[in-house]
């Protein structure tokens, strides 16, 4: 329920609706449905089809996918790599998924973790891993002749009609790294092969589905000045989100009555008005559509040679339906059209991207971490006014002594001489702060501290 108004000067094809209420004035009522008198109330009841009006077309703008990896991705890539792979480059399956709901930031986020190296239905988004040997080998890469053999595949597809009955491979991915064993280093660079095709693709506006009915007068003393409208979703019962749940269908058919069928049936229709494309959107950005709307709708154009333009509704999660109805200019369906998709870093730049996971997986890290922890745990409950910056320079001393305090071992931070000397022969690189009754042993560490 929301209120409607006029903007500006008043056109047909001018006034939008917009996610925040507007007000609509009696004028703008006359004009909208055709009469001549509002005040008499024959325009109260009147139900505008669709919309209450149309958008100004637009070049479409799509959001594009950025790569989210979780942790246990790559310690399923390290133990993979060291156990099973070895020195084999041969690309391999992987998967990846994306959510419906609404995401942090202003891009369809795919998420890679331990789960994207086992094939499952869960994940909504096949792909490839090349994982290479050495830097100069992902660095040497034809990239862009990799770009067009994938995208290639994409294309055979549509044009074959696979598409229909397997409508998830329209996206795909192709996740190219190096991973540096030794210092826990990985350089990356994800490619979603996308057609450009066809050309000149336009949207109206993302607009929410349904009808809009007047309700009742907001103003008392002028009843007919303003109107309450009343958004009628099409999206009745939410049985396109049910279709999806129970059929696992990325793409299907809503017809105007609220019937979800299967895709193929396109082939079916003659009249793209009859029907509208539901597909699972991970643009978390109102009135854009997600980066998979791309290959779908070069998929339609090439399908439907007749048509111009159709209408897609984004699926997400909590019935938040989006419509765009995109248009585009008919072309040559023979030549094999151009094709995008390496991801761009976050600053726009069309460069590899870099992760640094020593803090994660490096023992001599976890361990540093560990005694970080330990020493402020001590500081706490022990000694409060202990500065622990003063110390964290100090080398382990094995001198004879009465109390050696080694903060390495959890749990038990006092230990014997003995056990210090074994610490240090295993190799611990731990803190070790030293108490002993040798002054000159005191002596040198004060001095060593004061001048670090």
């Amino acid at each position: 329920m929301f209120l409607v108004n006029c903007m500006g000067s008043f056109t047909s094809n001018s006034v939008s609706i917009c996610s925040q209420p507007l007000i609509l004035s009696d004028y703008c009522v006359s004009r909208l449905f055709g009469c001549s008198h509002p005040e008499n109330g024959a325009c109260q009841n009147t139900i505008v089809s669709k919309m209450i009006v149309r958008c100004q077309m637009s070049q479409a703008e799509f959001v594009p996918f950025s790569t989210f990896i979780d942790t246990t991705f790559w310690a399923e890539l390290n133990r993979r790599k060291l156990h099973e792979w070895r020195l084999d480059e041969t690309p391999r399956y992987m998967s990846g998924s994306f959510s419906l709901v609404e995401t942090v930031g202003e891009c369809c986020w795919l998420s890679l973790g331990h789960e994207s190296f086992q094939q499952s239905d869960a994940n909504v988004c096949n792909g490839q891993l090349l994982l290479f040997n050495t830097l100069e080998n992902f660095k040497g890469l034809d990239r862009k002749a990799l770009l067009r053999r994938e995208a290639q595949k994409v294309w055979d597809l549509i044009v074959s009609g696979e598409w229909l009955y397997h409508p998830d491979r329209l996206t795909t991915f192709i996740f190219t790294v190096f991973a540096d064993l030794k210092k826990y280093q990985y350089y990356y660079w994800n490619c979603f092969p996308t057609l450009c095709f066809p050309s000149q693709i336009k949207q109206e506006c993302g607009r929410s589905c349904g009808q809009c009915q007047i309700v009742g007068p907001v103003c008392a003393i002028r009843p007919y000045l303003c109107f309450i409208a009343k958004v009628v979703s099409i999206n009745v019962d939410g049985k396109p989100l049910h279709y999806y749940d129970k059929e696992r269908a990325h793409v299907f058919l809503l017809y105007s009555d609220g019937q979800c069928v299967p895709l193929h049936k396109i082939v079916e229709v003659s009249d793209p008005t009859e029907m509208k494309v539901v597909y699972a959107d991970p643009s978390p950005v109102r009135g854009r559509a997600g980066w998979p709307l791309r290959n779908l709708v070069a998929a339609v154009a090439y399908s439907k040679p007749s048509w111009n333009s159709c209408s897609f509704i984004s699926l997400r999660e909590g019935n938040h339906l989006e419509e765009f109805k995109i248009s585009w200019e008919q072309a040559n369906v023979n030549d094999f059209p151009p094709t995008v998709g390496w991801e761009r870093t976050h600053e726009g730049k069309m460069v590899p991207q870099f992760a640094d996971m020593r803090k994660q997986f490096d023992p001599k890290k976890l361990m540093e971490q560990s005694v970080g922890l330990n020493l402020s745990l001590i500081k706490w409950r022990l000694v409060p006014e202990m500065r622990l910056e003063r110390y964290s320079s100090l080398s382990g001393m094995t001198a004879p002594s009465k109390i050696y305090v080694l903060i390495k071992k959890i749990g038990a931070p006092f230990c014997t001489c003995g056990e210090l000397q074994m610490a240090v022969d295993k190799g611990w690189e731990g803190i070790v702060i030293c108490c002993t009754e040798a002054t000159d042993l005191l002596g040198r560490a004060r001095r060593k501290t004061d001048t670090s």
